[in-house]
């Protein structure tokens, strides 16, 4: 599905509700000159945006709409009960509707991202961003972790999401880990805590990761919650995430 220029402005740039206007301005799909199409999920609730200006773009977006359809939103949404990624609708800029906005994005940096509205730092609808040109098992593990943490943000926690500190990726990476237990993508972070297990689980020191000092030790902190679910089922996981609705650290 491809919207004209005008269409799509007038689609997801309507005039926003006053706490939505900052988050607006930055999604990418809302600027008035925007050259953007989606592809929807058919079982997923998601609609994934890619730039018609790339033209490789297009066969990334499907390949992610696939992954969370066929792999994704089944297991940890319909399979494991955690809630799905709260709806954007009361935006004015929300992608034509309340489902998870994902773009494709080009550009050097992170392999994704997940940014919440601002101002809202105990539950928020969010959207998700993925790096242009990943593929293979690198997209896989990038749209399961940066959906996860739209899952995250959908819990109304005790304090505020960003307090929970590693749980955060250790969760999403444990993710990746339900849906893919063999993407290769994983052992890097695992890394992160093997190589410094004298520390705290809570800590979020660098350097004791292979391939990236740069990288926080709490990637690596997956394998606390890839044990629980080894030992007890993944079931119980959804059930830690509940929890922060009434403890807070």
């Amino acid at each position: 599905m491809k919207f004209s220029k005008p269409l799509l402005a007038l689609v997801i740039c309507a005039a926003a509700l006053p706490f939505s206007r900052a988050a607006e301005a930055a999604r990418p799909a809302c600027t008035p000159d925007a050259t953007w199409a989606v592809v929807d999920g058919a079982v997923a609730g998601v609609r994934v945006w890619y730039d018609t200006s790339r033209a490789a773009d297009l066969t990334q977006a499907q390949a992610i709409a696939s992954i969370l359809d066929s792999d994704v939103w089944p297991n940890l949404i319909t399979g494991l009960l955690f809630q799905a990624p709260l709806s954007d609708i009361a935006l004015g800029c929300n992608g034509g509707d309340g489902r998870l906005d994902i773009f494709v994005v080009a550009g050097p940096g992170p392999p994704g991202a997940t940014t919440a509205e601002p101002g809202t730092d105990f539950q928020s609808s969010t959207y998700v961003e993925i790096r242009s040109g990943l593929s293979g098992q690198e997209l896989q593990y990038a749209v399961t972790h940066y959906f996860m943490h739209a899952v995250e943000w959908s819990y109304p926690m005790a304090a505020t999401q960003l307090s929970y500190g590693w749980m955060r990726n250790a969760m999403a990476n444990w993710a990746v880990e339900a849906v893919y237990s063999s993407n290769p993508t994983l052992l890097p972070g695992a890394t992160c805590h093997t190589n410094s297990n004298f520390l705290s689980i809570e800590s979020m020191s660098t350097g004791s990761c292979v391939g990236d000092p740069n990288r926080t030790r709490d990637y690596g902190a997956y394998l606390l919650f890839q044990y629980i679910g080894g030992t007890l089922g993944n079931t119980k996981v959804p059930g830690v995430l509940a929890a922060t609705t009434g403890v807070s650290t």
